[in-house]
């Protein structure tokens, strides 16, 4: 599977999607699974390549537990980091652990480990946090044939989780004016990297952002106001449009 996105497991007495810490890794949250308890997995995707030790690190002192995190290129490989309850850490490359990745940008660069080292933090990571993987389940989870969208999945399902849930379904579909804003979105984040020190942002820019995000989050709340992002979507486009003229 071509995937580029970060797979986020945690434990959150609310919803993780709505935690505010998970922006780390990313704020466009495909999927929110239950894994039973207060454990979830997020399928999410940001812009640009995250810092997983630091995104993950700040997950775990928002959520006070432990966290593994997933950065995914291209379904190709995966920066693997793992925070375990007492605040240590687990830093790994799949499905290769070993070599350095010469393909794409990892950040930061997983050190060269063997598929042995690996398999014992994933064991000991969820010993540590109370799961009790079934024997012989992890090493084979990081034999899995696939890509390593296919490999992380499998490690997940290794880990002794009570169970697997379909992802929770969106609240409500967003329609032809909210998809405006991402186009926006996108233009405006592009103009914050390229803007030179000193240049002022267009007015519409702040919102664009922060709307596109706002929705995202929406779609996993139970009450959202459609109507009001609609028109503040609606508001947006033509401000930009106004601006372009």
């Amino acid at each position: 599977m071509d995937f580029w996105g970060s797979i986020v497991v945690a434990a959150a007495p609310g919803l993780l999607a709505h935690e505010p810490a998970m922006a780390g890794f990313g704020y466009m949250h495909w999927e929110l699974r239950s894994l039973g308890g207060d454990w979830q997995l997020v399928e999410t995707q940001g812009w640009g390549t995250p810092d997983v030790a630091e995104a993950a690190r700040r997950l775990a002192a928002a959520t006070g537990g432990p966290v593994l995190g997933a950065h995914i290129s291209d379904g190709y490989c995966a920066n693997v980091y793992l925070v375990l309850p007492d605040g240590t850490h687990s830093h790994f490359h799949l499905p290769e652990p070993s070599p350095q990745c010469e393909a794409f940008e990892h950040i930061p660069d997983p050190p060269a480990r063997s598929i042995d080292d690996v398999t014992a933090d994933l064991q000991r990571w969820a010993e540590s946090s109370g799961l009790r993987p079934p024997a012989g389940a992890i090493p084979a989870a990081l034999s899995t044939d696939g890509d390593a969208y296919d490999m992380v999945y499998a490690a997940v399902r290794a880990l002794g989780f009570e169970r697997f849930d379909e992802p929770r379904p969106w609240t409500f579909r967003p329609d032809e004016s909210m998809n405006r804003i991402y186009g926006a979105a996108y233009v405006a984040r592009c103009a914050a990297v390229l803007r030179e020190a000193g240049d002022t942002p267009a007015p519409w820019e702040a919102e664009a952002i922060a709307l596109e995000e706002e929705i995202w989050t929406a779609i996993y709340t139970d009450d959202p106001n459609v109507a009001g992002l609609a028109a503040r979507c609606i508001a947006v486009h033509d401000a930009r449009a106004a601006d372009e003229d």
